[in-house]
């Protein structure tokens, strides 16, 4: 069986196991899925050549009859990124079992000393950081 790319949506963080190593590793663990790319259109920087090699030894024989052809280029691939670091990982690479949305957390901060004018440069400090900023409320203090 096949994972779907819808099972993977944009923005989704997850985690995973794959059939084989893919750059050294099997687990996948706090992922941001932030595309989704035919193997046909793949980058040669993806390493999905090698990747396949390794991995589809490791498929059992219904995976493989879905994908045809032993050729990367047949399936559908997820670029992944975790701290700026970006892996593409084939569909029939993870195991449809393992497949989880990671558990999202939120952070409060409270800041002595801070000014109405300082909420754009922290806004912008913490985007250069991979964070989302849903909410940002400034308070007088008595």
């Amino acid at each position: 069986m096949i994972v779907s790319a819808s099972s993977l949506p944009i923005s989704k963080v997850v985690n995973f196991q794959t059939h084989a190593a893919v750059g050294g590793t099997t687990s996948f663990t706090g992922y941001t899925v932030v595309g989704h790319v035919s193997g046909r259109f793949l980058p040669g920087t993806s390493n999905a050549s090698v990747n396949h090699d390794n991995i589809w030894p490791s498929l059992d024989s219904q995976t493989k009859t879905e994908i045809g052809a032993d050729d990367y280029r047949e399936y559908d691939y997820v670029l992944l990124d975790k701290n700026g670091t970006q892996v593409y990982i084939g569909l029939p690479w993870i195991v449809p079992a393992s497949l989880e949305a990671a558990q999202a957390y939120e952070c409060h901060i409270v800041l002595s000393s801070f000014t109405p004018a300082d909420e754009e440069r922290v806004r912008q400090i913490l985007r250069l950081n991979n964070q989302e900023v849903k909410t940002l409320t400034v308070q007088s203090v008595t």
